[in-house]
């Protein structure tokens, strides 16, 4: 289990620790026509939602079959009464929303991915402004997400709505539509209850590896710099609460081009006399299966790659030259480990949790023209900073190839925005080996930031009657 003193898990929203490993999703964004109405129905939601408390890691036999989360956007704070002094002591790349148009831009949401092109006009400021708060229902089957769905449909007044939904579910055999097992390494974070896998924490020097402070995820604990983070307040009828067990979180519609990744493959492959799998393995730093391939660099292990005590652990100080793992791959892009220059100080304060479903059907392996249905995954990153965690991913490690030394222009494989004029660079011990150009494999569809109050924060909103 994690250490460190205990959280108030009561308190925290289960989503946020908690994997609940439900197989079905559902992501509904809802908007509050009045006030008064808005929080009173949030007096009535109050007591469905799940909390980190009601959800054992351990034992999960007897965890709920659906479960209930709920965040806000700042207009939805807003549209329920939040004062503008409250609004200020939250993070100003909340307060501006992730479609405004400077931070898409830095966040490589342009072309295909840029607001203008986002679904259902969300992109423009007047569109977005009708999102109030994310409802996030995960359930063991379809049916349990209706059977849900339906009773908080009866919670709605004349003064909540409805605006925009999409259902997700985990396929089968635990893959995202690209092929890979999806949901391994998420980050130990200190007194979470969690078990604590090694590898999911910080390297120590002696080999061992330690939990996160719970400060890097969620108001009111110490961070990585033994410091408190500084937590906005909420102010409503005249009254003002300090947020404590909240955080933000980053949501995102991701559609991804599994033709055109299959395609750039076997070209791939074809020019390097390798398989297709090698090739898939290099550019995440895993193979499909989950197999770690620092600890496995010639072929899957599937006994291995089902173990969490194992398929976490390892590191990447032996490999500064890549020759395992590449140093642009995906995985250790997104967790470099003792992998870069400056070790843990220059990794611990951008970890992320991250959450998400895959929507749409899986396409046949054998399939070698796209259907052109929409497929891809809704991806969740929480965060305790947008800016310093979030962002600075989507900006430098992904979008850019300095933070690892590498020439800029190559991103990551998977999520860069690429454009058909860098290679991803495979080193080898005779020479590097390029690959053709990476085009852009996967797409904004659609994306906001919103706050995750803790259980006090939706008590302190919420209006009786």
């Amino acid at each position: 289990m994690t250490a460190g003193p205990q959280l108030e898990t009561s308190e925290i929203q289960g989503y946020i620790l908690r994997e609940y490993g439900l197989q079905y999703s559902r992501y509904c964004f809802i908007q509050f026509l009045d006030s008064a109405d808005g929080r009173r129905w949030i007096g009535r939601i109050v007591p469905r939602i799940t909390t980190s408390g009601q959800w054992d890691p351990i034992d999960q036999a007897h965890n709920p079959a659906a479960t209930l989360n709920i965040a806000f956007t700042a207009d939805g704070l807003k549209a329920v009464g939040i004062s503008a002094d409250s609004m200020k002591s939250f993070s100003t790349e909340f307060q501006e929303g992730a479609f405004e148009n400077d931070r898409a831009t830095s966040l490589g949401d342009t072309g295909d991915s840029a607001p203008s092109a986002w679904e259902e006009g969300f992109g423009d400021p007047q569109q977005a402004a009708r999102l109030h708060a994310l409802l996030i229902l995960c359930g063991h089957t379809a049916a349990d997400i209706e059977t849900q769905w339906k009773s908080i449909e009866q919670t709605f007044g004349p003064g909540v709505q409805a605006v925009y939904s999409r259902d997700g579910n985990f396929f089968p055999d635990g893959t995202e539509h690209f092929g890979y097992r999806d949901g391994i390494g998420q980050p130990a974070i200190e007194g979470s209850g969690e078990p604590d896998y090694p590898g999911r924490g910080l390297p120590q020097p002696d080999g061992t590896w330690k939990p996160l402070a719970a400060g890097e995820f969620l108001f009111g604990y110490p961070t990585e710099l033994g410091v408190p983070n500084r937590a906005p307040f909420l102010e409503i009828d005249g009254r003002r609460q300090v947020s404590r067990n909240s955080t933000y979180l980053a949501y995102r519609k991701l559609k991804q081009d599994v033709i055109g990744f299959r395609q750039f493959l076997s070209a791939t492959a074809s020019q390097l006399k390798k398989t297709d799998e090698w090739v898939a393995a290099k550019l995440v730093g895993r193979w499909r299966d989950g197999t770690p391939v620092e600890l496995s660099p010639d072929h899957p292990d599937p006994a291995l790659a089902s173990d969490a005590a194992r398929n976490n652990d390892f590191r990447y100080g032996n490999d500064l030259k890549g020759l395992r793992v590449p140093i642009g791959s995906h995985l250790r892009r997104m967790n470099p480990r003792d992998g870069v220059a400056g070790g843990n100080g220059a990794v611990s304060g951008h970890r992320i949790i991250r959450r998400g479903t895959p929507y749409g059907t899986q396409l046949p392996l054998d399939a070698t023209a796209s259907d052109r249905e929409d497929r891809g995954i809704v991806f969740i990153a929480i965060v305790n900073s947008l800016m310093d965690q979030f962002e600075f991913l989507q900006q430098e490690w992904i979008n850019s190839g300095s933070f690892f030394k590498l020439d800029p222009s190559q991103k990551d494989p998977l999520l860069g925005d690429n454009d058909g004029t860098s290679p991803f660079v495979i080193p080898m011990p005779d020479f590097p080996r390029r690959t053709p150009n990476l085009a852009r494999f996967v797409t904004t569809q659609f994306a906001s930031y919103l706050f995750f109050p803790s259980i006090a924060d939706l008590g302190f909103l919420k209006l009786d009657g």
